[in-house]
């Protein structure tokens, strides 16, 4: 029995050739999902395919610099939620994986937004850099808008008023886009990353500011005005706009003729300018009576050219007649004030004269006597500042005339004379014989008093006679301005029908047009006629017998003239133009 079995040295000689064979383990643990970028907030499970069986593994993760460790259930981990980039590897008892990357990025987002405004060239505004994406420009402004985002984007669109625009890449995340608004209007930037996230829409505005017209205004004269004879008109004026003006222009027209258009400043790069334009009518061949409208235009430099134009106002060009007549109506004014404050100072001299001889019959004065005296001063003194003021009025006639250039020198000249004589009227004498009287009474003194008015009776008689000099003055130049007066509207009307006559042989005007200034100066030789008859009705028949002569001969005369300016009249009327040239030259 024994022998069936082998011997203890053949047993262990067995066990040692059936000794188990060495276990082969994988020396790689292949890992999905590798390397992933992913958006914040994900859930990522890392999955070990084909894991040997009955090995356990264990994961390896950091977001820092500390490393993690947790087992592996089913050969499995998930990241919850997953926050920030993540690296991480797998290792069990014989090998270890690569290591990987878990990219966590956010939904793309504009990380930086800015831009630079480039405003029009005729603003001469340099560029501004503005940071964020609202922005407030001036209507014609480029923006040159450039964005940076948080993540690597695939595609950038900027979507305004609807209309999707895909933006330049200037590198990774970075994109630029130059926009030119035509209207105040709000926009967002689109970004799809490399993940095909979207962003969320982030309204900015566009504010556009519309370039300000051109102001513009005629400072003076700031009514409608008579031309003088020297057909001069100063305009000033008044022009602004924010960023210079390319233009401002003077229009103007002739009663109802076209408009004429003068440039009378050019690229002003100036927000203000003020000027004194002198316009010179000479040249437009006006009649008395014309009206010339005009009015102010300024442009400004902007593309649109916009502008902005003045009130129309106009100039009118008065008649000698209209002239003479409104120096007499002035001049027959202060006659009448002249004479009433003559009534009033022989009132006020009478009354002094009664009191005067009441108080030398006094030794003292009482109350009574002391107002009485005081009104009169008041009186007297309100007198002396009417006086005064008609004087001055007086001067402004006399230099508005010397301005129109209407009378003559030496008229002018004896104008000047009445004005010296009426600023003479209320002179110091009179004054210091007021301040006298008041000191006296203030005083109380009887015979101060009495002293004072014999000082206040020879300064209101010489008063009372100035007055009564200057009443003659302007009664004696009436003869001259009337002579005066008869020699300009001949003179005008001379001018008048030269001009006609240029006209009629030019034909530069229709029958009508020059049959309507024919009668004008028809109507002109009625009212020279009616002037020469008040010329020689204020004739004297001695002094003036020469001169009231030869009124009366030129007076026979002006019915053979007027007769010759009718027929011409007519002949135009009736589109005779030979004929009505031969009444012209008679």
């Amino acid at each position: 029995m024994l022998s069936a079995f082998p011997s203890y040295k053949e047993a262990a000689h067995f066990f040692r050739l059936s000794s188990l064979p060495q276990i082969e383990h994988k020396s790689e643990i292949d890992l999905k999902p590798g390397n992933l970028t992913v958006v914040r907030g994900t859930d990522v499970q890392i999955i070990i395919s084909e894991p040997e069986p009955e090995v356990a593994h264990r994961i390896f993760y950091r977001q820092h610099d500390l490393w993690r460790e947790n087992a592996m259930e089913d050969n499995k981990y998930i990241f919850k939620h997953i926050e920030k980039t993540t690296e991480y590897f797998v290792e069990n008892d014989y090998t270890i994986s690569d290591t990987f990357l878990l990219e966590v990025l956010e939904l793309p987002a504009v990380k930086e937004i800015s831009g630079i405004v480039k405003f029009p060239s005729y603003t001469r505004l340099p560029d501004q850099k503005v940071e964020g994406g609202n922005f407030e420009v001036l209507a014609g402004s480029k923006i040159e808008l450039t964005i940076k985002a948080n993540n690597p984007i695939q595609i950038a669109n900027i979507v305004m008023n609807e209309e999707v625009q895909s933006m330049n890449r200037l590198g990774k995340s970075s994109f630029q886009f130059t926009l030119t608004p035509l209207e105040s209007c709000n926009y967002y930037i689109n970004l799809t990353d490399v993940l095909g996230n979207n962003s969320h829409p982030i309204q900015y505005e566009i504010k556009l500011n519309a370039d300000k017209k051109p102001e513009i205004e005629i400072v003076k004269p700031l009514a409608d005005t008579t031309l003088t004879q020297n057909m001069l008109l100063p305009i000033l004026y008044l022009a602004a706009d924010d960023f210079g003006l390319k233009e401002i222009n003077f229009y103007f027209y002739k009663n109802s003729d076209e408009k004429s258009k003068l440039t009378l400043r050019k690229k002003l790069n100036k927000s203000l300018w003020k000027e004194n334009y002198v316009w010179d009518l000479s040249n437009l061949s006006l009649f008395p009576g014309d009206v010339v409208s005009y009015f102010l235009e300024a442009i400004d430099n902007s593309s649109q050219k916009q502008n902005a134009k003045t009130s129309i106002y106009t100039a009118r060009l008065p008649s000698i007649e209209e002239i003479y007549a409104e120096v007499a109506a002035e001049e027959d004014n202060r006659k009448q004030s002249l004479q009433e404050s003559k009534k009033q100072v022989e009132g006020i001299q009478e009354e002094l004269e009664e009191k005067r001889r009441e108080l030398m019959k006094k030794d003292e004065l009482d109350w009574k006597d002391k107002q009485d005296l005081q009104q009169l001063m008041k009186e007297e003194e309100n007198l002396s500042n009417q006086v005064q003021q008609l004087a001055e009025n007086y001067q402004q006639m006399v230099d508005k005339l010397e301005k129109n250039q209407v009378l003559s020198a030496e008229t002018l000249e004896k104008m000047e004379r009445i004005s010296d004589l009426m600023k003479e009227i209320s002179d110091e004498k009179l004054q210091e014989a007021m301040d006298k009287m008041q000191k006296s009474l203030e005083n109380m003194d009887a015979e101060e008093v009495k002293a004072a008015l014999e000082d206040m009776k020879f300064s209101l008689e010489e008063f009372n006679e100035k007055i009564e000099r200057t009443l003659h003055m302007l009664e004696d130049i009436k003869k001259e301005q009337a002579l005066q007066k008869a020699s300009d509207i001949a003179e005008e009307m001379q001018k008048m029908q030269e001009e006609l006559n240029k006209k009629t042989s030019d034909g530069s005007e229709n029958n009508e047009q020059l049959a309507k200034k024919q009668k004008a100066i028809k109507k002109k030789s009625e009212a020279l006629q009616k002037q020469m008859q008040e010329a020689t009705d204020m004739m004297n028949d001695k002094k003036d017998a020469d001169m009231k002569e030869q009124l009366e001969e030129m007076l026979k005369k002006m019915d053979d003239l007027k007769k010759d300016l009718a027929e011409a009249s007519e002949n135009l009327q009736q589109n005779d133009k030979q004929k009505a040239m031969q009444n012209q030259q008679n």
